[in-house]
């Protein structure tokens, strides 16, 4: 089972300043999965927002140069929907993922950016609750690993969710658990996960499993996709490749199939371009200079990257053949190579790409889905 997936530029907001610290602004974007696919699907109507704080500055999507974390300290988890704190209200009752297999078919897979809702005082006036039934797998982007909700907060002003999970809804979380809940039972083939990381939000090494667990709880989501974009140091050594980012990759997708195991949720990764070149056939697959060439080799091997569900390629501003000799084709190739059972989709942004003067046409588009048949 293979797909495609969207990634729509970001719009521009009105600035705001944060309620909390969080990463400073960077240029437009990479990954996760922001976001992707054939022809954009246009969302419903928007109903008119209801008064709402003013939107917080957009995460923007492009990775700036950080440090990895050598090694992760991840939070400990005992089960996806770890108990409310002594005091809290007591949540409600939270419906199970529908099968928390992926959808049967063909997959389009789309980023929904929080940054983007317009604000709506109930789930049926989102534009997440109208979302067109093709679109089947739908990533609400993006939380911080590091983040601090509690399950049961059922936190209502923004500027306490932003500071909790840096999720940038401009609607309260019960009207997004609300728009979530409408959506799924209007399109019961439809899966809906949290997007986790992003190229602002790369604190991995205090990954906060019981966080994330309990954002899926109450929000009613069917999984987590893992948007893994630390900057990584790679090198070439008797045909292997070893990234500085290697250990805590690992240990990320480790310790959130164990709190979100097989058979109940979705797990699935975004991954770069090139994260599988750099080895046996694909040693020189272009371009060379890519900076997360084999950066994810060693997860995809490991059992934790076996357990995976989806995968997700960014297979966008990075050039074509014609400018950096990027080919997608010979990307998916390189995931399919190692990721064998998993279902692959190809990201693409819809035209004109940000960087690389990438332009998508319909005979593309074309090419994407006769490979992926």
């Amino acid at each position: 089972m293979e797909g495609m997936y969207m990634l729509r530029p970001s719009p521009s907001p009105a600035p705001k300043s944060p309620p909390s610290p969080s990463p400073a602004p960077k240029s437009p974007p990479s990954p996760s999965p922001a976001p992707k696919s054939p022809p954009s699907p246009s969302p419903a109507p928007k109903s008119p927002p209801s008064p709402s704080p003013a939107p917080k500055s957009p995460p923007s999507p492009s990775p700036a140069p950080k440090s990895p974390s050598p090694s992760p300290k991840l939070s400990p988890s005992a089960s996806p929907a770890p108990p409310p704190q002594p005091g809290s209200p007591s949540p409600p009752p939270s419906p199970r993922p529908p099968g928390a297999v992926l959808p049967a078919g063909p997959l389009l897979v789309g980023y929904y950016e929080s940054w983007s809702d317009p604000g709506a005082a109930s789930g049926a006036a989102m534009d997440l609750s109208k979302l067109p039934g093709y679109v089947n797998v739908v990533m609400l982007s993006f939380a911080r690993p590091d983040c601090n909700y509690t399950r049961g907060a059922r936190i209502s002003s923004q500027e306490q969710w932003w500071a909790a999970t840096d999720l940038l809804f401009n609607s309260p979380l019960p009207v997004v658990a609300d728009a979530v809940r409408l959506l799924k039972s209007g399109r019961p083939n439809t899966r809906v996960l949290l997007s986790v990381g992003g190229s602002d939000f790369t604190n991995f090494a205090a990954l906060n499993v019981q966080c994330l667990a309990a954002l899926v709880a109450d929000l009613g989501l069917d999984g987590v996709d893992i948007d893994y974009e630390v900057q990584t140091s790679c090198t070439a050594a008797a045909g292997e490749v070893s990234c500085t980012t290697d250990a805590e990759m690992v240990a990320v997708a480790a310790a959130l199939r164990a709190a979100f195991p097989a058979g109940r949720y979705i797990l699935a990764t975004a991954t770069g371009a090139t994260s599988m070149y750099g080895e046996g056939v694909f040693a020189n697959a272009q371009p060379t200079w890519s900076s997360s060439k084999g950066q994810g080799l060693a997860m995809a091997r490991s059992a934790a990257g076996q357990a995976l569900d989806l995968v997700t390629i960014m297979a966008y501003l990075i050039g074509d053949v014609s400018t950096s000799g990027f080919d997608w084709r010979e990307a998916y190739r390189a995931h399919k190579a190692i990721w064998r059972s998993q279902a692959v989709a190809i990201g693409i942004m819809v035209p004109p790409e940000v960087w690389g003067n990438h332009v998508l046409t319909l005979p593309e588009v074309l090419r994407h889905r006769l490979l992926l048949l």
